[in-house]
């Protein structure tokens, strides 16, 4: 006996992936960072293969970084950084790290931060980006 393929119903596969990472990031654009960080989460849990759940952790960092919480912001980029070394976002993570380090006051971290972007991504436009912040950074 050959057995059916699994129904995909509506509510799955690609289309409403799409939809739930859309719907997060219109929160997150229209300001509603705290709900926007509940729908990223939400989304990690629901959809833990998809390809958009490196940016979730970006996009999480984006929106503590709105609301103030330097600390969460950094931590939610640094777990982008140790799961998802190679992601397209990994560049601009460690931008935020060092944004994050910078509001910290902590300007040694956050200098030594700049660095290893260019160092890790030189031809990046988050390494152009870490040059001059770490001119700025005297």
């Amino acid at each position: 006996a050959t057995e059916k393929p699994a129904e995909i119903l509506p509510s799955e596969g690609p289309a409403a992936e799409n939809r739930a990472y859309e719907a997060a990031y219109s929160l997150a654009k229209s300001g509603s960072h705290l709900k926007a960080i509940a729908a990223y989460l939400e989304f990690q849990k629901k959809f833990p293969d998809s390809v958009h759940v490196p940016v979730t952790y970006y996009d999480i960092g984006n929106s503590y970084i709105a609301l103030k919480e330097y600390t969460n912001a950094q931590d939610s980029y640094q777990v982008l950084l140790d799961k998802y070394p190679y992601s397209n976002k990994a560049p601009d993570a460690m931008l935020g790290i060092a944004d994050c380090q910078q509001k910290l006051k902590d300007k040694p971290a956050a200098r030594k931060t700049l660095k290893q972007v260019i160092a890790k991504y030189p031809g990046s436009n988050a390494a152009e980006q870490a040059r001059s912040r770490l001119k700025a950074l005297k």
